[in-house]
């Protein structure tokens, strides 16, 4: 079975192509690899995953992890 490809031209940053580039496995087209690091469920698909006493003490790690490594900047 044949697959009807469309051509489209987008402009990309230099930054923009490097970061793309980097991502690219061998053999795959960009194509390939916008799909797939695209293909990724909406973040409203999580909601309700973790229970509200769960979320309170990831919110509370998290903001522990941030606080930390700001001191750890400051110091260097």
């Amino acid at each position: 079975m044949f697959e009807l490809v469309t051509v489209k031209t987008i402009t990309l940053t230099s930054e923009a192509y490097d970061r793309l580039r980097a991502l690219k496995r061998d053999g795959e087209s960009f194509s390939e690899t916008i799909v797939r690091v695209t293909n990724r469920p909406p973040l409203m698909s999580f909601f309700g995953t973790l229970s509200p006493d769960s979320g309170l003490e990831l919110e509370r790690v998290i903001e522990t992890n941030r606080t930390a490594r700001r001191s750890i900047d400051r110091q260097r």
